[in-house]
C-alpha cells in the first residue's frame, strides 16, 4: 500500500531517490523561495516569523537513481531554499539602495518517525554546519505527523502570532495523513500553507474490498465523501474509470481539507509509469496563484486530466450543483502545462468567461472573480488577465478602477477593479469547436 520514493536503507547505507522525488522537490524549493520573496518585496517588512514543518525528509543525502552526483536531503534543500530568497530580498534592498535589511526568523520542524532517523538527520544537518544560528531555530520531531501535529501548531502559534507557515506533508501511503488533521491546521492557521502528495496511482491499483484496503481507505477520511463501494461501481462499469474515480477525489479532497484554495495537478515524468498528486492548499488566492505558476514553469513534470478552462470539472463554477458530463472531461487529451495547452485554456476560457460576467450586470471586482475561477481552472491570474485583455480590444468587456478610471490595459489590473460586460455577447460565444484565428 506504499508509495516506495525511496528505497530501503540503513543509517550506514546510502538510498538512491527516483525521479518523481527529485521533481517535488524542485518544487517544494521554488515555492518556498517564490513565497518568501513575494511575501515580503515591500522593503517596509523588516522580518518575518515563519514556520516550516517538514514531514517529507528523506534522511540522508541521496543520489537520484540516474544520477552519479549526491542530492541533499530534503530538510537541507529547504532551509537553503528559504535562506537563499532571504539573501536575494537583501540583495534587491541593497540595488535599491534601501538600508532596512530583511532579517528571517524561521523555525523548521523536522519530523521522523523514529530515533535513528533522527539521529541520522542530526549528524547531516551538523555536517552541512546548518544547526548554529540566532536567526534559524531546528526543530526535530520524532513521531507520526498526526500526533503531533497539535503540538506543532500550539508552537508556531506562539512564535507567530500571524500563525505563517508551511507545512510539506510528502507521506509514503497514501492514506498516512487524514485529512481532518489538514483541516484541523487551516482552523488554527488561517495563514498556513499545506503541500503535500496523495499516492493516486497507488490507491487506483488497490481498490478492493480486502479489509486492509478498506482500513486504509477509512485512515484517510474519504469513506465519509466517497464510498468504496461507488469506486468499484466506476471501475466495473466504465472504461474512462480511472479518470472519473481522479475525478472525484479532487472534488472531494478540497472539502475534506477545508482549505479555500487549491492546485489538484500531478507529477508526471517520461521516465516513470506511476504518477501522483502534488496538492498545494491555501486560504489566499495568491498563494494558489504562485503554485500554478510553478506547475507552467515546470511543464514537463506536470500534467492533468480535466478540462481546460474555467470549468475543468465539467460544471459552472457558479452553479457547483448540477451534474457535470464527466466522461466527456476525462477522455480529452492529457493537459500538458505547454504553450499549447495554454492557448487552449486562453481560447476556451475566452468563450466561457463572458456567460459568467454576464450574470454581474453591475460588475463585479476582479479579486472576487478570481476567487470564483480559480479552483475551476490549470489557468494562472495572469492567463485570466490576458483574457481580459483581449475582451477589452474587441470592446465585449470595460473596466473600471475604484475612481471611475478605465483601464486600457490588462496587466495593470488590480484587485478592486470592476468588471463590466458591455450592452451584449458579440464576438466570444461558446461553441463546441473555436476558431483559433478568430479569438487571436
Amino acid at each position: 500500500m506504499s508509495s516506495p520514493n525511496y528505497r530501503p536503507h540503513s543509517i550506514e547505507s546510502s538510498a538512491e531517490i527516483d525521479i518523481h522525488s527529485v521533481a517535488k522537490h524542485v518544487v517544494y524549493e521554488q515555492y518556498i523561495s517564490h513565497y518568501l520573496q513575494t511575501s515580503y518585496a515591500n522593503p517596509n517588512i523588516p522580518q518575518a516569523n515563519i514556520a516550516f514543518i517538514n514531514a517529507a525528509s528523506s534522511k540522508q543525502s541521496l543520489s537520484p537513481s540516474q544520477d552519479e552526483r549526491r542530492y541533499d536531503d530534503s530538510a537541507v534543500r529547504m532551509i537553503r531554499s528559504a535562506e537563499s530568497a532571504s539573501d536575494l530580498i537583501n540583495f534587491k534592498r541593497q540595488q535599491n539602495n534601501i538600508r532596512k535589511r530583511f532579517t528571517l526568523n524561521a523555525q523548521y520542524y523536522f519530523l521522523q518517525t523514529n530515533r535513528d532517523d533522527n539521529q541520522l538527520l542530526k549528524k547531516v544537518l551538523l555536517d552541512q554546519d546548518l544547526i548554529e544560528n540566532r536567526q534559524r531555530q531546528i526543530i526535530q520531531v520524532e513521531g507520526a505527523f498526526n500526533e503531533k501535529v497539535d503540538k506543532i501548531v500550539a508552537e508556531v502559534l506562539a512564535h507567530n502570532k500571524a500563525g505563517r507557515a508551511i507545512f510539506i506533508l510528502d507521506q509514503c501511503d497514501w492514506s498516512y495523513v487524514p485529512f481532518e488533521k489538514i483541516r484541523y491546521i487551516f482552523s488554527k492557521l488561517p495563514k498556513a500553507e499545506v503541500i503535500m502528495t496523495f499516492a493516486t496511482d497507488w490507491l487506483l491499483h488497490h481498490i478492493s474490498k480486502q479489509d486492509h484496503f478498506l482500513q486504509a481507505y477509512a485512515r484517510s477520511g474519504l469513506q465519509q465523501v466517497l464510498p468504496v463501494q461507488q469506486l468499484i461501481e466506476i471501475k466495473q462499469e466504465s472504461k474512462y474509470w480511472r479518470g472519473i474515480i481522479q475525478y472525484y477525489l479532487h472534488k472531494n479532497i478540497l472539502n475534506l481539507c477545508g482549505a479555500a484554495y487549491f492546485t489538484p495537478f500531478f507529477i508526471k515524468t517520461s521516465s516513470a509509469n506511476q504518477s501522483f498528486w502534488l496538492l498545494h492548499l491555501s486560504m489566499h488566492e495568491k498563494a494558489r496563484d504562485v503554485m500554478t505558476s510553478l506547475h507552467w514553469e515546470k511543464h514537463n513534470q506536470f500534467a492533468h486530466a480535466l478540462g481546460r478552462g474555467i470549468n475543468m470539472f465539467g460544471y459552472d463554477p457558479l452553479d457547483q450543483t448540477q451534474n457535470a458530463d464527466v466522461q466527456r472531461i476525462v477522455s480529452q487529451p492529457e493537459y500538458k502545462f505547454d504553450d499549447y495547452d495554454k492557448e487552449l485554456s486562453i481560447q476556451t476560457i475566452l468563450g466561457e468567461l463572458p456567460l459568467i460576467l454576464d450574470k454581474y450586470k453591475k460588475g463585479i471586482r476582479f479579486e472576487e472573480l478570481y476567487r470564483i475561477v480559480a479552483n475551476h481552472t490549470p489557468a494562472t491570474m495572469s492567463m485570466i488577465k490576458d483574457v481580459l485583455g483581449r475582451l477589452i480590444a474587441h470592446k465585449e468587456i470595460t473596466v473600471t478602477t475604484a475612481k471611475n478610471r478605465e483601464r486600457r490595459k490588462a496587466s495593470s489590473i488590480q484587485k478592486d477593479d470592476v468588471i463590466r460586460m458591455s450592452f451584449q455577447l458579440t464576438l466570444f460565444l461558446p461553441t463546441p469547436s473555436m476558431s483559433k484565428l478568430a479569438l487571436i
